[in-house]
């Protein structure tokens, strides 16, 4: 059985295939764990930023605290922005780099094929095997 798998041509072009679906694979994981890394961080920044919020109200008057909050407010509104366009970025250049590993598993695939179709092409003229006539039609 050993042998068979061996002698098998698709083979080693499997194995690479399967080599770039498990890196995809991986990165999505590494990206997932990343989250989740920095989740708390985000907590313990958002539990700051109510202490410090707390500790502005008091020490401003109510013009000052309305003008100041209507800035921040409206810094907060262009860093969501910022934010959101940057996770654009990113998103749409991990879907770039995931066709192009899915095209280069697909050229992968393509070139072995091709390498099996002339394989057969060659054994069947060197053993002179007659063809049903749709089948020679297709190893033209």
């Amino acid at each position: 059985s050993s042998g068979i798998n061996a002698e098998c041509p698709l083979r080693p072009g499997a194995e690479e295939i399967r080599s770039t679906l498990n890196k995809i694979s991986s990165g999505k994981q590494k990206q997932t764990s990343m989250l989740e890394r920095l989740e708390p961080s985000w907590e313990k920044i958002a539990d700051r930023y109510h202490v410090v919020e707390e500790e502005f109200e008091e020490r401003v008057t109510e013009d000052e605290y309305r003008d100041i909050i209507s800035l921040l407010t409206n810094i907060h509104d262009l860093e969501i922005r910022l934010s959101t366009q940057n996770e654009e970025v990113v998103a749409v250049r991990r879907r770039s780099q995931e066709q192009t590993d899915w095209s280069n598993v697909q050229t992968k695939l393509n070139t072995e094929l091709l390498r099996i179709i002339r394989s057969q092409q060659q054994l069947i003229s060197s053993h002179n095997i007659t063809l049903p006539d749709q089948l020679e039609e297709l190893y033209k």
